[in-house]
């Protein structure tokens, strides 16, 4: 084994740990409301907090209307309102981010286990220290959500809730942080669907993000009310 390579090895631990670590909280909403046997609105609001919980760092206003090609395919397009603001106690700039996007979901069953996969796109056009960023972003989502009950139809219940969402800078990653990739999310949650149209849950998510300047690991606890009108 030669020198260069065994210092690589040693070295890979602290380049992967040598970097920001965070505690957050975020808390989400998510609704989609039938319209017809076609269409639904979509509706997902997050609020994240600093790390530790210090303060309010993200709003997120995310609406949308979801075109529903059959039981397992459907399209959706919205828009995106995110303001990341900054530490109270410091006189620093809040950062405001208008997103259109686009979207396609596959759901299936495996059983009892619901599958769904995500492709999403996103026109980013951010404000950033006073100055204009345009950039695109393909996410691809993938989740599953296993009853504990296993019922044919899961209609109340314990759950386990499994995810992995990659985001990949697809125009303009220079301006980003001249990468293709931009970010990975890993959660696990346990939930309750107390009724067909209700669930809650409430788990962990690992997110790793490629900045400009620093890489950032931040766990965070995740809160989530999913309805379903």
């Amino acid at each position: 084994m030669s020198k260069k390579f065994l210092l690589i090895i040693l070295l890979f631990p602290v380049y992967l740990f040598a970097q920001q670590k965070e505690q957050t909280i975020w808390l989400a909403l998510i609704n989609s409301t039938r319209l017809s046997d076609k269409f639904s609105t979509h509706l997902d609001v997050q609020i994240r907090t600093a790390d530790d919980a210090d303060y309010i760092r993200t709003l997120i206003f995310r609406p949308g209307i979801t075109y529903h090609i059959n039981k397992k395919n459907s399209l959706t397009a919205g828009y995106a309102y995110a303001e990341t603001l900054g530490n109270p106690e410091v006189v620093t700039a809040t950062n405001i981010e208008h997103r259109p996007w686009e979207q396609y979901t596959l759901k299936y069953k495996i059983n009892s286990t619901a599958i769904s996969h995500r492709f999403r796109v996103e026109q980013r056009f951010l404000q950033r220290n006073n100055q204009s960023i345009f950039s695109q972003r393909l996410r691809y989502l993938a989740r599953a959500v296993v009853p504990l009950k296993r019922d044919s139809v899961f209609k109340k219940g314990f759950y386990l809730s499994l995810q992995d969402e990659v985001f990949f800078n697809i125009q303009n990653k220079k301006k980003m942080n001249s990468k293709v990739f931009d970010q990975n999310r890993l959660s696990v949650s346990v939930g309750y669907r107390l009724s067909e149209k209700m669930d809650m849950d409430a788990g962990y998510l690992f997110n790793y993000i490629e900045g400009l300047h620093h890489n950032t690991a931040n766990h965070a606890l995740l809160l989530t009310l999913n309805t379903r009108f």
